[in-house]
Order: structure tokens, then sequence, then C-alpha cells
């Protein structure tokens, strides 16, 4: 498999884990290459079967991230007296991100998604590396 094969795969199984989005990488610059580097040590099998391997670790990972967010939402409702309500502001905010797609993010929204995937991605390097020696 040539390098551009290579990179093929490796964008489309970043775009299947929901980690590439059109031409945007939502990794950090380099991390692409360095993905693909590690590839050239484990064939493309071995990386899927690895990966496939840790569903119930990510899974528990989202979890995670899902309870901290919602700890945070939880902060931000106020109660009325009869119901929790959240602010004006904070819907407006939310539901104008939920309509927007990622390459449409200010670069600081970005950065904060970035940072939700990170965990997933340094995991999979590291178990790619540690597989592949």
């Amino acid at each position: 498999m040539n390098l551009e094969e290579l990179k093929a795969k490796a964008q489309e199984f970043l775009q299947m884990a929901g980690c590439y989005v059109g031409d945007n990488i939502v990794i950090g610059e380099g991390d692409l290459d360095d993905l693909i580097d590690l590839t050239h040590q484990a064939t493309i099998e071995e990386c899927v079967r690895i990966i496939e391997s840790k569903l119930e670790e990510y899974a528990a990972l989202e979890h995670e991230r899902w309870s901290k967010w919602q700890r945070y939402m939880h902060g931000k409702l106020d109660f009325n007296g009869t119901d929790y309500v959240l602010k004006n502001e904070l819907f407006e905010r939310w539901n104008r991100q939920i309509h927007t797609p990622y390459c449409n993010l200010s670069e600081e929204e970005k950065e904060s998604d970035r940072d939700q995937v990170r965990p997933y991605l340094n995991d999979m390097v590291t178990t790619i590396t540690r597989n592949s020696k």
C-alpha cells in the first residue's frame, strides 16, 4: 500500500470515527502524518482490530464526557419555582452551534470540539504504537 492509499484509508477511518469532516481534520496539525507513520508499522487490518477492541473503553470515555456535560448543563439551569429553565443566551448560543457545520464554527469552538476528541486519539496512537512493536 503506497502512502496516498494509506492516507486515504486513515482519512476514511477518521471520518467513520467522527474525527474527519470533509476537508477538515479534527486533530492537530501533523497528527494525521503521525498516525500514518504508525500505520506503516502495522497493517490497516491490525489497526482496525486494535481500535475495535477499544469499544468499551471508548464508550466509558464517552459516558464520562457526556456526564461532565450534563453536570455543566444542570449548573446552568435556573429554577423558577416549578421548572428548571435554560437561560435564553445559552439556548441561543447552543442552538446556533447545533445548526452550524463544523467547518463554519469559530476557531475557539473548533478547539473545544478538538479537546473532546483528543483523549480518543491519544489512546489510539498509544495502542497502535504498543501493538505494532
